[in-house]
């Protein structure tokens, strides 16, 4: 029992937690997208889980009725199902429940706002892209948003920013991704005229001899 105003659990511990194929896999997806610890692996999991749970129910009602289509309740359903899952960009426009069947921990991890940040270049590390978010400096549709692992749809995605009056929405700034690659670009240009002034005063300097030649004995 849940005491009175504190949310239980929403997700799902795996059965067997010392799997080692599902233990790397899971600290694959920590790194890839940059993820706090393996609970929001649990959290996508458990959300495709539900996905592909409605699907199988839906699938199993179209096979045992007659005209082999789903009626009434159940064809709502899987029609708000779908709707949902193409409005986030997890499935394409002319899918069906067949396709919720194929989906992936990926495809739910690569709609977080975390990951999508990265994606439109706003940072350079999805790390980094963490760090914007939770500090303020992101926002969707103007509004600042704070949770990396907040879902953002099709539309959404277009609008997704640096918020007014964070000091990011400088173009000068040197955090932003143009100032650190045009930073980089010029130290690595600094190098290389270094490298070759050296190389030039090299080949200039005539090679030292051992000096003069010892005359032998007579």
């Amino acid at each position: 029992m849940v005491y009175p105003g504190k949310q239980g659990k929403s997700f799902e511990t795996p059965r067997h937690p010392w799997q080692e194929a599902r233990m790397a896999s899971e600290v694959q997806l920590v790194k890839a997208y940059g993820l706090r610890n393996k609970r929001e692996v649990w959290k996508a999991a458990s959300m495709l889980r539900m996905y592909r749970t409605e699907a199988r129910k839906l699938l199993a009602s179209a096979a045992n009725s007659q005209e082999r289509e789903l009626e009434g309740h159940e064809k709502t359903q899987s029609e708000e199902i779908l709707s949902k899952l193409i409005r986030y960009g997890m499935i394409k426009p002319d899918s069906n429940v067949d396709d919720i069947l194929s989906l992936k921990t990926e495809n739910i991890l690569e709609r977080r706002l975390q990951t999508q940040v990265l994606r439109l270049g706003l940072a350079r590390t999805v790390v980094q892209a963490r760090q914007f978010i939770t500090h303020g400096h992101i926002a969707v549709n103007g509004r600042k948003a704070t949770v990396p692992g907040m879902l953002i749809s099709k539309e959404e995605e277009m609008h997704i920013g640096y918020y007014g009056t964070s000091p990011l929405v400088n173009e000068s700034h040197p955090e932003r991704p143009v100032q650190v690659a045009s930073a980089l670009a010029d130290s690595t240009t600094t190098l290389k005229a270094v490298a070759e002034a050296r190389q030039a005063r090299e080949r200039r300097t005539p090679e030292r001899g051992g000096g003069r030649k010892r005359r032998g004995r007579r």
